[in-house]
């Protein structure tokens, strides 16, 4: 019998603090993930989507979304001073 099995996504770390806002790789490396261009301005507040497929984060200016297998922005809201996100559970 032969499984298929499908790769299980990278683990990534997300953290914000009054200056930054990092995406990093998981153990062991702990390293900055090199496709992902570090948000300018204060982000606000971020959440990954219930897979872990998406990553989203609002700044001053909009918000964004980005695939976290490819780290390309998938889409952006040009909503000003959004404070809470959040993803659908019907995707």
């Amino acid at each position: 019998m032969l499984r298929i099995m499908a790769a299980l996504p990278s683990t990534q770390f997300t953290y914000r603090s009054y200056s930054n806002f990092k995406l990093v790789s998981g153990h062991p490396d702990y390293q900055p993930i090199p496709n992902f261009k570090d948000p300018e301005g204060n982000v606000k507040t971020f959440q990954y989507s219930k897979d872990g497929r998406y990553l989203g984060w609002a700044s001053p200016e909009s918000v964004k979304i980005i695939d976290t297998e490819s780290i390309e922005i998938i889409n952006e809201i040009p909503k000003k001073n959004v404070v809470e996100i959040g993803f659908s559970p019907k995707g």
